[in-house]
């Protein structure tokens, strides 16, 4: 971390990058970590908009119509969580495509269009 105080914000789950440092006994350690935050006025992501594919609301998570393959969303991902209740099938959202901890495409900071 650059700094202690970003060490102190940072929570399970927040997504990081990092680069692979070794330590003294030459071991791979995590170096230059940052949080990564998205958000709809970071001009480096694109806003995509699509329909929501499918949904299980019991476990709150869905997918969106995408290419190639749909993208996964849980609903700590949307920007507001407690907006989960209002979506269905087919409803319009917009998204950024982000990473899991896998390094793998999810939407990130999903939210219902008109």
């Amino acid at each position: 971390m650059k700094n202690q105080v970003d060490f102190q914000n940072l929570a399970q789950h927040d997504v990081v990058q990092y680069q692979i440092g070794k330590n003294q006994t030459g071991e791979d350690i995590a170096i230059n970590v940052e949080k990564v935050v998205y958000s709809f006025h970071d001009n480096t992501k694109p806003i995509l908009k699509s329909t929501i594919s499918s949904l299980d609301k019991d476990k709150g998570f869905g997918f969106i119509y995408a290419q190639p393959e749909n993208l996964y969303f849980h609903s700590t991902f949307l920007e507001d969580s407690k907006t989960f209740i209002d979506l269905e099938v087919d409803s319009n959202v917009e998204y950024i495509v982000g990473n899991n901890e896998y390094g793998e495409d999810i939407a990130r900071l999903v939210r219902k269009t008109p």
